[in-house]
């Protein structure tokens, strides 16, 4: 490198910039990390639980509504229409 001047003068106008793209990527990346770790995973906060609950709740009062189709008496006739 420092046997061909251009190439030189071409690391000494950029080295400053490729030394400050890094740094800020590695600034970038430790930030990231901090928050990764500072965090809860989604499932312990108590406003998805309460959800997840209502859904649950909604899904069952479903299935009660619905019942069970194979202890019925009568016959369900599916009809099939072609398009």
């Amino acid at each position: 490198m420092t046997e061909n001047s251009q190439t030189l003068e071409r690391w000494i106008v950029v080295g400053p910039e490729i030394s400050r793209v890094i740094l800020e990527f590695e600034k970038s990346f430790q930030a990231a990390n901090y928050r990764e770790k500072s965090h809860k995973h989604h499932e312990q906060y108590p406003s998805v639980k309460n959800k997840f609950a209502k859904e649950m709740g909604a899904l069952l009062s479903a299935f009660d509504d619905l019942q069970n189709p194979c202890l019925e008496d009568r016959v369900i006739c599916l009809v099939s229409i072609p398009k």
